[in-house]
This record gives structure tokens, sequence and C-alpha cells, in this order.
């Protein structure tokens, strides 16, 4: 999913774009939905700010806080123009030897 390696397990990932045209949802969000299966959420609509989207991803699930935290059912949408998150890989480094 955009670029952050996280597991694609149905549909396509959403393309970047000014204006929100569709949605990736997480594991959690499609069980929540009850479907038996990721494929099941592809095509499917979801109401946010007025506006239908259709679901064209399901992305497996990953921690956005804390390993003992529950994961909870979250949406992905691509809208340049109001970017409301950043993320930043660090990668660390072994400590110089003294």
């Amino acid at each position: 999913m955009l670029g952050y390696n996280i597991k694609l397990l149905a549909g396509t990932n959403i393309a970047t774009s000014d204006t929100i045209n569709s949605l990736l949802i997480n594991e959690a969000f499609a069980h929540t939905f009850s479907f038996a299966n990721p494929q099941q959420a592809i095509g499917k609509y979801i109401e946010w700010e007025d506006r239908r989207f259709p679901v064209i991803g399901v992305v497996a699930d990953f921690h956005l806080k804390s390993l003992h935290e529950t994961i909870k059912p979250v949406v992905f949408a691509s809208r340049d123009s109001q970017e409301q998150m950043f993320n930043i890989t660090l990668q660390p480094r072994n400590a110089p030897e003294q």
C-alpha cells in the first residue's frame, strides 16, 4: 500500500490523486462488515463525507499504535490537497564501537 510494504490481500492499490475516487480498507474493517474473505469487499461502497466510494483493495492488518492494542478498522484514501498525516521511515543503525 502506497509504498509502505503493507501486503495487499485483494484488489488494487489506490492511486495518488487530488480527489478521492476510491478507498482501501484493512482486514479489521472487512471483518466488521462480515466479509468472509477480503475479495468479497471489493466493489462494495462506503459512505464518507456525504459521498459513496468503492472499495478497490484490502490490505493486511498492521499496528498503527502500540503492539498491545487491538488493531482497529481503518480506511485509506489518497487526496493530495488535504494531507492529514505523514509518515517517516527510520533506518536503524548500529551504534559506533567505542
